[in-house]
């Protein structure tokens, strides 16, 4: 089971999509739907019914869950985890860029600088600026 699968975006259940689906319906039906808060226990009969309500369904195993909501944001942030993995495994596995691997050994720290790159400090990082080291070593 990867990340995304694992997500609390999957505890979503059937009753939320039928809220959803019904508030849907209703406003389709020229319903004024209003959303808002009420405290709690306060004796409010709409938020009574709407507690019991959910304490049954929170307890009912036979309920089936629904994963077609997922966030964007979520999907995206799961890729780009799997991405930055999948260059970390290419980058570990690679024999080129020896000297950059000495500077920037893990993808995921490297992402994290915010490093503005010139020509000048890539071809450092890379081995092949003109220092004292590069003319010796193209003797």
């Amino acid at each position: 089971m990867n990340k995304l699968q694992n997500s609390n975006i999957y505890t979503h259940t059937h009753t939320v999509e039928e809220i959803r689906r019904k508030i849907t319906e209703m406003k389709e039906s020229e319903w004024k739907i209003t959303l808002c808060w009420v405290k709690a226990h306060a004796g409010v009969m709409g938020n009574e019914l709407a507690d019991t309500s959910a304490k049954r369904a929170a307890t009912n195993k036979i309920i089936p869950e629904s994963y077609n909501k997922i966030p964007k944001s979520v999907i995206m942030k799961d890729l780009e985890e799997e991405i930055v993995k999948e260059w970390q495994r290419k980058w570990t596995q690679t024999n080129k860029g020896r000297t950059t691997k000495e500077y920037f050994p893990d993808v995921s720290e490297r992402l994290k600088i915010k490093l503005q790159l010139t020509q000048n400090i890539t071809a450092l990082v890379s081995g092949h600026g003109k220092t004292r080291d590069y003319y010796i070593a193209s003797k």
